[in-house]
């Protein structure tokens, strides 16, 4: 981790501005880590039929929004229908 001096009132608020400034990107990066972690442990945990509600996760690159970064990720695709009963039903 970087570390630095400050020296001053002034430097505070242009160091602080930099932190702002570069706040959403890392954020943006340790939600796409934490994704596709959360990604790969589900896949050990998905039933296999014919494989297609497992090869249907995906995990989509980080969106940065005037409010905040999301990343979605999840299962469905032309597997939706299969994923939904998974889901919902457990046994």
């Amino acid at each position: 981790m970087p570390t630095f001096v400050i020296d001053g009132l002034p430097q505070l608020r242009v160091a602080l501005e930099r932190a702002k400034a570069r706040a959403p990107v890392a954020m943006a990066s340790a939600l796409l880590v934490e994704a596709e972690g959360a990604m790969r442990e589900s896949r050990e945990l998905v039933p296999v039929d014919t494989g297609a509600l497992r090869a249907s996760g995906v995990v989509q690159a980080p969106e940065v929004h005037a409010t905040g970064v999301s990343v979605d990720f999840g299962y469905g695709g032309t597997a939706s229908d299969y994923a939904v009963i998974q889901h919902e039903r457990t046994d």
